[in-house]
């Protein structure tokens, strides 16, 4: 079993609001987010099957 604490993973979507509908429609769960901290980004996490958190951002 590995050990995934500190190890996190980024991805640029076009839509955090899609990206969201798509990871429920799969079953998975958001883990925190949406956040939106200023006008220009917003991003989520949600965790892999080993614990790595993967975020997904939204440039705007």
């Amino acid at each position: 079993m590995s050990n995934a604490e500190g190890i996190s993973l980024g991805f640029e979507v076009e839509s955090v609001d899609n990206m969201i509908e798509v990871i429920k429609e799969k079953g998975l769960e958001v883990e925190s987010g949406p956040f939106q901290p200023n006008p220009h980004i917003k991003f989520f996490y949600v965790k892999d099957p080993n614990g790595v958190s993967i975020q997904f951002v939204e440039n705007m």
